[in-house]
């Protein structure tokens, strides 16, 4: 690696350190369950590794862990009550996605 690549990752190392510390306090960012900040730090750290030539400080052992949850989708959290009724009234009308009227006729489209 060059110069500047080693002092590039040294910088990214150093500005993950803060996630490191939340992980250390929750399972996800900023609590028991991802939020959509989870998601996006999980996108940035996948890019960051993908190549190859980069990796997590040995000393990220939180961060590791969340990422290899998050990037599986292991997030072991029923739907809250909200979700759940969302599931349930589009689970209900499922049969229905693309029969309305207003898409009855899309010969025009």
């Amino acid at each position: 690696m060059g110069p500047q690549r080693n002092a590039l990752t040294d910088e990214f190392h150093r500005l993950i350190q803060p996630f490191e510390s939340m992980l250390s306090r929750h399972s996800y960012l900023t609590g028991d369950r991802p939020v959509y900040a989870d998601y996006v730090l999980c996108g940035v750290l996948g890019n960051f590794l993908f190549p190859g030539n980069t990796s997590l400080p040995a000393n990220n052992l939180m961060i590791e862990s969340w990422y290899t949850r998050t990037r599986a989708g292991n997030f072991g959290n029923q739907l809250d009550d909200i979700q759940m009724a969302a599931h349930d009234q589009f689970s209900d009308r499922a049969d229905q996605n693309g029969k309305s009227h207003i898409l009855a006729d899309v010969r025009d489209v």
